[in-house]
């Protein structure tokens, strides 16, 4: 990232601020609805607000940090690049999270999430994340059981893309 790419603001988004959207998050935060009002308001105190300018890698294909982001406004891309090749993998609008893979498993990002517009996100250190789930366990459950959701209706929409996956071994 450049510096003048991100610019991080010390004021907190509280819960009621995400609610007063209205419908802005309703198709994509539905995925998240395991969450109670108590777990967002929570989530969001832990958060960390940037502005992210259009154009910008937020995240790159190899990077090894460990942070969630949840996309308050605008729109980001997940790209995967081989050799002179760009494939677009997906385009999340404000509501979703990314970076969720890094926080379960810890490996290395595996594509490439680009602004597409001006952003505006939360951001997320795992090691608060860790501390938020081992104060409460029942945050914890509901939690990764919505970024399992989310990151299955993911797969399933990149299967879509790529076609038949019967010749595909893991």
């Amino acid at each position: 990232f450049g510096v003048a790419a991100i610019m991080a603001e010390e004021t907190e988004v509280s819960f009621v601020e995400f609610a007063n959207a209205g419908t802005k998050f309703e198709t994509e935060i539905e995925v998240y609805n395991k969450l109670t009002i108590q777990n967002w308001s929570g989530m969001f105190k832990l958060g960390e607000r940037q502005y992210i300018l259009p154009k910008t890698k937020t995240l790159s294909a190899g990077d090894t940090n460990q942070t969630l982001y949840f996309l308050l406004n605008g729109q980001v891309r997940t790209e995967h690049h081989a050799e002179d090749a760009v494939t677009v993998l997906a385009n999340f609008p404000s509501g979703c999270i990314f970076g969720e893979m890094l926080i379960l498993d810890g490996d290395a990002v595996s594509a490439y999430v680009i602004t597409t517009s001006m952003v505006e996100v939360l951001k997320f250190d795992k090691a608060d994340l860790d501390e938020l789930v081992n104060a409460d366990q029942s945050f914890g459950l509901r939690f990764f059981q919505s970024l399992a959701l989310g990151l299955s209706r993911r797969l399933r929409a990149t299967n879509l893309l790529v076609g038949s996956t019967d010749n595909l071994s893991l």
